[in-house]
């Protein structure tokens, strides 16, 4: 896929998980949201002509590599994004469940990682 593909695949995948925070889908929310960052990483490290490994942990790992040689706020943006990708792991793969105090936590994480991607993707993109 190209970067834009993920971008709008990220748009997609946000508008998603908006609506079922909305529905009360706190599960599904927070899954949403993840993908939504994980579509923006894979958009960031194409466009840092990097090769997109296929496990979350890699992906975050070198996001965090790139991250660190343009971005001074790397470590406080990678380390929001290692925590939603623990909740989303541990609500998919353990025996836990969102609820609503999580969910809306996980979503205003979310959506400020969203935008600090967007605005580092954006700047990319225009230097190119």
């Amino acid at each position: 896929m190209r970067y834009a593909d993920y971008l709008r695949k990220s748009k997609v995948l946000l508008k998603e998980a908006e609506i079922d925070m909305l529905n009360a889908c706190y599960n599904k929310a927070v899954t949403g949201y993840w993908s939504s960052i994980e579509a923006l990483l894979r958009a960031f490290l194409l466009l840092m002509k990097k090769a997109l490994p296929e496990r979350p942990g890699k992906l975050i790992s070198l996001a965090n590599r790139e991250l660190r040689k343009i971005y001074p706020k790397y470590s406080l943006l990678v380390g929001d994004i290692n925590l939603i990708y623990v909740h989303r792991r541990n609500i998919e793969h353990r025996p836990i469940i969102a609820d609503k105090t999580l969910a809306k936590d996980i979503a205003n994480r979310s959506r400020k990682v969203i935008t600090q991607l967007n605005e580092i993707i954006e700047k990319l993109i225009n230097e190119k």
